[in-house]
């Protein structure tokens, strides 16, 4: 029994100490070839996977990132038989949530957004692009630029299953945008309930010359909401701030088929309030 314990104890020290060895090997292969400095316990802490993360992270300049691909990641990549481009969405969703692993980033928004950019383009696999490019469109600060324009649009001609959710996002993307005249700077366009309470501050700010148009592209994005109610409620927020001279341009935007109900609903809002004026005028002349 003492001799078996003695020759489990030696297979297990065995073990360690090939792993020990392999793990040196691979901390000098990253030091001779990449130029890659890690201590014994850093390693420890690390997988293949994560690795290939510390290797495009101390990657500062977006126009370097092709070369590091291709001398670096993929290499070592093949070293440890890692087939799948996953790691590199993995570092993506951390580069783009601004935890980008043990090195940390130091990276200003353009300059991450470059990067992330360089990445998605050389990436090969097609569901770590989608991905990759999704992440992207949801982290991404508007107004965007035009370079993420480009690839979202070279994004809706690639051949995946998944377009559907790259219009949604472009939609998200593009109401997002419109938000910025009204001092929006976040919203969750996910949460329903919200939406009313958005047309109306949309449809409450006469100063802006698209409010309208931009309110019903948020009736457009809900099924709840309706063109009748944004039109009724633009006109009362123009009277009761004496802009009668924008009534014009909303009552020939109205559809036809709407235009008569609007009216009527708009005279039964006004008789009721010039009723309520009449009241307060009269109580207080009693």
């Amino acid at each position: 029994e003492q001799e078996e314990e003695e020759e489990d104890y030696g297979r297990e020290a065995a073990t360690e100490l090939l792993l020990l060895l392999k793990q040196l090997q691979d901390i000098a292969h990253l030091r001779r070839e990449y130029k890659l400095v890690i201590s014994l316990s850093a390693y420890e802490q690390e997988d293949p996977s994560t690795i290939v993360g510390l290797l495009l992270e101390r990657v500062s300049a977006a126009e370097l990132i092709p070369d590091v691909l291709r001398r670096e990641v993929w290499p070592y990549m093949a070293r440890h038989r890692i087939q799948s481009e996953a790691c590199i969405l993995a570092y993506m969703r951390n580069l783009m949530c601004g935890v980008s692993g043990v090195v940390g980033s130091s990276l200003s928004g353009s300059a991450w957004e470059a990067k992330a950019l360089a990445i998605i383009a050389c990436v090969r696999d097609m569901d770590v692009k989608v991905d990759c490019t999704l992440e992207l469109m949801r982290r991404v600060a508007v107004p965007f630029s035009e370079s993420v324009r480009q690839l979202i649009t070279e994004a809706c001609s690639w051949q995946h299953a998944r377009i559907d959710e790259f219009r949604e996002q472009y939609r998200i993307l593009q109401m997002k945008c419109m938000m910025i005249p009204y001092g929006i700077g976040s919203f969750n366009f996910t949460d329903s309930s919200l939406a009313r309470g958005l047309m109306r501050h949309i449809l409450s700010r006469v100063d802006v010359d698209s409010a309208l148009h931009d309110a019903l592209e948020v009736v457009g994005a809900y099924h709840h909401l309706n063109q009748h109610e944004a039109f009724v409620f633009r006109i009362q927020m123009l009277c009761a701030r004496d802009r009668l001279d924008l009534l014009d341009a909303v009552l020939a935007a109205i559809p036809r088929s709407l235009l008569a109900p609007v009216v009527r609903e708009i005279a039964i809002w006004a008789n009721e309030a010039t009723l309520d004026f009449s009241d307060g005028a009269s109580s207080s002349s009693s």
